[in-house]
């Protein structure tokens, strides 16, 4: 909000007074179901978000390199958001799903990574992050980002003490 005073050059005086200004943040509304059946909701799937880190956090080292695809990366900062729409308590920087819910609120508009760090009891963490836009709709309970998971199979650890073995006798 700002009050402007002046007087012009024939001496007339001037008095202005904007408005309460509106500020706007966006968000993001999380819809995690199973890759097989939308009406399977998941609990327990937990998200982070980041954003490519300015020239400024590049050239101070206050980043981190985010496997973007198989072949790509991308330098970030993860930041901090609300949890809930009235943008109160503290910020985080994580959310889970509950019911195959959650929502992230409190940012500016723009272009982010939604990552999960870790996946839904029985299925499997997603491979890469998602990229999303954050605009004056995205947090709107009737335009979801909708995520699927998959709870196919996962290939077990390999080595231990197994292959210690073969090793051992192989010298």
């Amino acid at each position: 909000q700002a009050d402007l005073y002046y007087k012009n050059s024939v001496g007339f005086e001037f008095n202005a007074e904007s408005e309460e200004p509106y500020v706007y943040t966006c968000g993001l509304n999380l819809l995690k179901h199973a890759a097989d059946n939308e009406e399977t909701l998941l609990s327990g799937a937990t998200f982070q978000l980041a954003r490519k880190a300015t020239e400024a956090e590049i050239a101070a080292g206050e980043y981190k390199i985010l496997v973007t695809g198989r072949r790509t990366s991308e330098k970030v900062v993860y930041v901090e958001f609300y949890d809930n729409a009235a943008l109160a308590g503290p910020k985080v920087n994580s959310v889970t799903t509950a019911d195959g819910k959650a929502v992230i609120y409190g940012l500016e508009s723009g272009d982010y990574y939604l990552v999960e760090v870790k996946a839904p009891d029985g299925y499997n963490l997603l491979t890469y992050p998602v990229p999303v836009t954050l605009n004056k709709s995205s947090h709107l309970e009737n335009n979801p980002l909708k995520i699927a998971n998959s709870n196919q199979f996962q290939l077990p650890s390999t080595g231990g003490m197994g292959t210690t073995i073969f090793t051992t006798s192989g010298m």
